[in-house]
């Protein structure tokens, strides 16, 4: 038997939609493309709507989408043979599934609430100029881990909904509301309506100073007051807006120039030992976010005994 099996109209097109969406990379469409048994399965539990799963066998039922069976209609499951599925997809060994699903809605950055309830994180991530897939995966990850209700992506930033970014990610997306397309001048303005203090964080070249002591703050020279990222209380209630740039280009000068002009903007560091110019941004990311969830869960453990 030919493995180039004829495919049916409506096969075809579905085919050529999965491509435009794995090729255009784009932010615009209203569909996102997952190839991953595990991130596809986070979608199904977020609730996300399918528009199309392409699969190559039908053991895979089964063995991994039992439980989501009842989500799938009739012509949303499209078998297709291999060869064709491996034009669909971003990996170079897929094990047989590639799904499309309807993007989920992301309300514009001025409907964005930033009322701080008592389960999440009153802190929300605003990342400038990360370009790198897996960076802007594993920051998101490690936002949704911190229970971040929300991120912010300055324009420039990689398209969060691309593939590698979302497997990078394993379903993270799906956890938190994600700003996409920013720009600084809007973050300007959003924070001038709200009174959010604002931390820039960056690496300073000469900065190697290492201390557990609260008290010690450093500086640079001719430069602005920067404080250790542990010096911050995050557990404010009136929240706040954490800045990481690129690790290797820092923010972008719309972004310093804020700095030069607010008196609510705090340059932060994480102190480094060895000479040690930078962490990996998705690194320090992580870094300062769980030390604020550490004040966090120990305040509330404070007020629990209380």
């Amino acid at each position: 038997m030919n493995s180039k099996r004829l495919l049916n109209t409506e096969a075809h097109e579905k085919i050529r939609l999965a491509k435009s969406v794995l090729q255009k990379n784009s932010r615009k469409t209203d569909i996102l493309l997952i190839d991953g048994f595990n991130v596809i399965k986070e979608a199904f539990n977020a609730g996300l709507r399918l528009h199309t799963l392409f699969y190559t066998d039908e053991s895979i039922f089964d063995e991994h989408f039992s439980e989501y069976v009842y989500d799938m209609q009739d012509g949303s499951l499209c078998k297709i043979p291999k060869w064709k599925l491996n034009s669909i997809t971003s990996l170079e060994t897929n094990r047989g599934v590639v799904a499309l699903f309807f993007k989920p809605k992301q309300p514009p950055l001025d409907n964005m609430s930033m009322t701080n309830d008592r389960w999440h994180l009153p802190v929300t991530l605003i990342c400038d100029n990360i370009r790198d897939p897996g960076n802007l995966g594993t920051i998101i990850r490690s936002a949704a881990a911190a229970n971040c209700n929300s991120i912010i992506l300055i324009h420039g930033c990689a398209n969060p909904w691309q593939p590698k970014v979302m497997r990078s990610a394993c379903g993270s997306h799906f956890h938190l509301t994600i700003h996409c397309d920013v720009t600084w001048k809007q973050i300007n303005r959003y924070r001038a309506s709200r009174s959010k203090n604002l931390y820039l964080a960056e690496c300073r070249r000469n900065q190697n100073t290492y201390s557990q002591s609260s008290q010690i703050i450093t500086k640079t020279v001719d430069e602005k007051e920067v404080i250790p990222y542990y010096n911050v209380d995050w557990t404010n209630k009136s929240g706040a807006l954490l800045a990481i740039g690129n690790e290797a280009h820092g923010f972008n000068l719309s972004a310093q120039s804020i700095s030069e002009i607010s008196s609510t903007v705090q340059r932060i560091t994480i102190p480094l030992c060895h000479q040690i110019q930078s962490l990996n941004v998705a690194t320090a990311a992580s870094v300062i976010l769980f030390e604020a969830s550490r004040q966090l869960n120990m305040k509330r453990t404070l007020i629990s005994h209380r």
